[in-house]
């Protein structure tokens, strides 16, 4: 029980978007469009990730590497 309150919780995080420098800057620039996360809103995006109970990225990669959190 205590389990599934936890993970209602973490599924209630909303997604944070990633900073995108304005379209006007990036006529002008070479610059990366995107422009990252701050650092609590890394932290929250990671708390979404390592703690997804359905893991999709998992599934979709050929990859043998596994979560810490599994």
């Amino acid at each position: 029980m205590a389990k599934d309150v936890e993970v209602q919780r973490r599924l209630s995080i909303s997604r944070v978007p990633i900073r995108k420098q304005d379209p006007e800057e990036r006529k002008k620039n070479w610059d990366e469009v995107f422009l990252g996360f701050d650092l609590e809103s890394a932290r929250v995006e990671a708390m979404r990730c390592l703690h997804c109970p359905t893991a999709p990225c998992q599934e979709a990669c050929r990859s043998t590497t596994t979560s810490p959190a599994r």
